[in-house]
């Protein structure tokens, strides 16, 4: 009986440890998450090194609150970006799509060809490109 016990608590363990080994997404449950999280400290630093400040900016909610809360830690000073939205205007100057946020916009906005890639930055299964509006 104790190495029935045995065996199933290192079958339970062992499965658990190769489901979290091979389990390929996005998400906060899994440990993709340290690659989004990277990516997305790296969105914000280049949008701070670029002085976006006061450029209208598109992002879902995790982007939107890494720009504009000090709190979440991302950004490097007290310094946040006011003018964040979720709605999708003709007066939007950049756009920030994560791989693990999606938006039904985002697809139409990658080709649309007012907008221009600027920057990508990968890491894992991980990704976040930066557009920017054409003059």
């Amino acid at each position: 009986m104790k190495w029935i016990l045995i065996i199933m608590i290192l079958s339970v363990v062992g499965n658990g440890i190769l489901f979290c080994i091979h389990k390929k997404s996005e998400n906060d449950h899994s440990l993709t998450y340290m690659d989004a999280t990277k990516i997305s400290l790296d969105a914000v630093r280049f949008c701070e090194e670029k002085n976006l400040f006061e450029k209208k900016i598109f992002a879902n909610f995790l982007m939107r609150t890494y720009l504009t809360n000090p709190y979440c830690g991302y950004l490097a000073s007290e310094k946040s970006f006011p003018n964040v939205f979720y709605e999708f205007s003709d007066t939007i100057d950049y756009v920030v799509i994560e791989s693990f946020e999606r938006n039904d916009l985002f697809d139409s906005i990658r080709k649309n060809p007012t907008f221009r890639l600027v920057k990508r930055f990968d890491r894992g299964i991980s990704w976040c490109e930066i557009y920017e509006k054409n003059l």
